[in-house]
């Protein structure tokens, strides 16, 4: 290696290590309760007060018609709103779990809470990516329109509509690249 070589990776080496050291030295200042202040470097900082993620509970308990039904929630395929009724689509049951009168899919949003993969902004659906084989497109009469569906793995078909495609694509997009 020439010496002009040896000296431009000396020189980017020392740059890269300058800056780690810059932002990772940078101090914090926290009030803690008793109101003192705590100087942490960066890293001390995401190394010990890093937040936990909100927990998602395992199961949840859901109105039925004869009591309450516990379920599994990595289990849930799919809900729909039908109504004033959730209709859960899981693995285990060959029938979907129909809830009681007046429990919605906002309640049911609620009890899941941010389960990320479940995607919960669809109008009347709750869908767990998991549970996605593919996303069709269909074309219209006129060819320049498709219409959207997304086939589960059980076969059954949800309308994805047109306007909620992109958001529903990024998110989930994201959650295969962070799975």
């Amino acid at each position: 290696m020439s010496f002009n070589k040896a000296l431009l990776v000396a020189a980017f080496l020392i740059s890269i290590v300058a800056y780690f050291q810059m932002n990772m030295n940078t101090k914090e200042t926290i009030t803690n309760d008793l109101s003192t202040e705590i100087l942490f470097t960066k890293a001390e900082y995401k190394l010990f007060n890093s937040e936990p993620k909100k927990k998602i509970p395992r199961k949840i308990l859901v109105p039925i018609q004869d009591g309450d039904q516990m379920i599994n929630v990595n289990e849930i395929l799919y809900c729909v709103a039908a109504n004033n009724r959730v209709q859960i689509h899981t693995e285990t049951t060959h029938q979907p779990i129909e809830t009681t009168t007046k429990f919605s899919l906002t309640k049911m949003k609620n009890k899941i809470g941010s389960a990320d993969f479940l995607y919960h902004e669809l109008r009347k659906y709750i869908i767990n990516f998991n549970s996605i084989d593919k996303i069709i497109r269909i074309p219209q009469a006129n060819q320049k329109h498709y219409k959207y569906k997304i086939i589960m793995e059980s076969n059954d078909t949800l309308p994805l509509p047109v306007d909620k495609k992109d958001g529903f694509m990024n998110v989930l997009y994201d959650y295969i690249d962070n799975y």
